[in-house]
């Protein structure tokens, strides 16, 4: 399978985004490993990658995708959290004023890597499910390669 040049950016600005959020926390003076962090991110970016396509899959418009990606994984996450908050019981009575916190720091780390994964995977997402194929293609070239026509250089 042959990536468009599209479609490499793409990945790169979601890469991108990974890796500047693997950075900012593992060098925060925590002294965290950062391919343990990374593995982390990774993972926060898949949900962010299916969120995206399933988001892009029923909306046309790639700006209000991207907004609905970003603000349904934030809140997917923030319920995950606040739903192991309730559940976890607590001896100290300011833990769970503690653990309140989580959720905001998350929400501001993740940020890099939320909006630059549903911006870039969003594209990807936005060019699979609403981009016309050329008619002068041929049904074996269509599998190969997406081409997007209508006066843009790609969708």
């Amino acid at each position: 399978m042959k990536l468009q040049a599209a479609t490499k950016r793409d990945l790169a600005i979601s890469g991108a985004g990974v890796l500047a959020t693997t950075f900012f926390v593992s060098s925060d003076g925590g002294g965290q490993n950062p391919i343990y962090v990374l593995l982390w991110m990774l993972l926060v970016a898949l949900v962010v990658c299916v969120v995206s396509f399933a988001i892009a899959r029923i909306v046309s418009t790639f700006a209000l995708a991207v907004i609905a990606t970003a603000v349904i994984t934030d809140l997917l996450f923030l319920m995950y959290f606040m739903y192991t908050i309730a559940l976890q019981p607590s001896r100290d009575p300011h833990a769970t004023e503690a653990y309140l916190l989580i959720p905001i720091v998350f929400t501001i780390v993740t940020a890099p890597l939320v909006g630059l994964s549903s911006f870039g995977i969003g594209r990807i997402a936005n060019r699979y499910f609403h981009c016309p194929a050329s008619s002068l293609d041929t049904p074996a070239e269509k599998g190969r390669t997406m081409n997007c026509t209508g006066g843009r250089e790609s969708c």
